[in-house]
């Protein structure tokens, strides 16, 4: 999928930032932008027509957008802070997705075009590839041509580097991350403390991760008595039965998991793509 990047849709226009129970929230308003902007709509068709042809089909962010209803979207999101980016990512679950960025300076013999196209893995936002060029002298007007035959003379470089990160995917599995939290009123007070069996909590959570991700990959980023963060978590890319296997999947069995061993009541409350969110809630 191509995205136009938060710098390019802002600067035609069409992102806010606003305020949201007491919370800042980007808004990208996509919908109107293709209106507006026939020019970058033709130029994202344009990326996605050379990048099928070498057997990278994309999946189509207008079509993405017609698949969802952005206010309901944001009314299940409640209190977690999410944009629309966010929410297309997980509608759609692409494995990498192309930030697109560009914006052309001067006048007549001085004209130039700035492009970056960054491939970003969509689990962790990480760049895997990118193609730029700080100038490109032009006297040509039309910006979408241009970017174009950019694609064209950095494809292979861009391909390349993104065939690369597929291979890791198949090899060492999914990066994600893990976030373990509680609710006001939860039965649990300090996970460093308290325990389930013979463990400590955050001591179980450790265990399961060494048992349950590709060769037990995972990096810890902090513990505290309300919070437990792991991130670089390696999950399989296909569950048991041969499916995609996300976040949201992995959490949810992991939450089943807690439920079972420790008979204090936890939820899947995954909402952004790359994050599993486990919350334990008030009884």
């Amino acid at each position: 999928m191509i995205l136009p990047a938060d710098g390019l849709v802002k600067r035609l226009g069409h992102l806010q930032r606003i305020e949201v129970d007491g919370r800042m929230r980007t808004v990208q308003d996509y919908e109107q932008l293709f209106i507006d902007e026939p020019e970058l709509r033709f130029a994202i068709s344009q990326i996605q027509e050379k990048f099928a042809e070498r057997g990278f089909p994309l999946k189509d962010l207008e079509f993405s957008l017609k698949s969802i209803n952005t206010e309901e979207a944001f009314d299940a999101a409640e209190n977690i802070e999410v944009d629309l980016k966010a929410i297309l990512l997980k509608s759609a679950q692409p494995d990498i997705y192309l930030d697109l960025d560009y914006f052309e300076s001067g006048s007549g013999l001085d004209r130039s075009l700035t492009f970056n196209i960054r491939a970003v893995d969509a689990y962790t936002n990480r760049a895997v590839s990118i193609a730029s060029n700080s100038g490109i002298p032009t006297i040509s007007t039309n910006a979408a041509a241009l970017l174009e035959e950019q694609v064209e003379l950095n494809i292979q470089n861009l391909q390349s580097q993104m065939s690369e990160h597929f291979k890791d995917l198949r090899t060492n599995g999914r990066a994600i991350a893990l976030r373990v939290g509680m609710e006001v009123g939860a039965p649990i007070k300090d996970f460093r403390r308290e325990r389930c069996g013979k463990l400590p909590y955050n001591h179980l959570v450790r265990d399961y991760l060494k048992r349950n991700t590709v060769n037990g990959a995972h990096h810890l980023q902090g513990v505290s008595a309300k919070e437990i963060r792991y991130d670089l978590i390696r999950i399989p890319l296909y569950d048991d039965e041969g499916y995609p296997m996300g976040a949201a999947d992995w959490s949810y069995k992991f939450s089943e998991y807690l439920n079972e061993q420790c008979g204090v009541f936890s939820i899947d409350n995954s909402s952004k793509l790359g994050e599993a969110y486990i919350l334990f809630i008030a009884e």
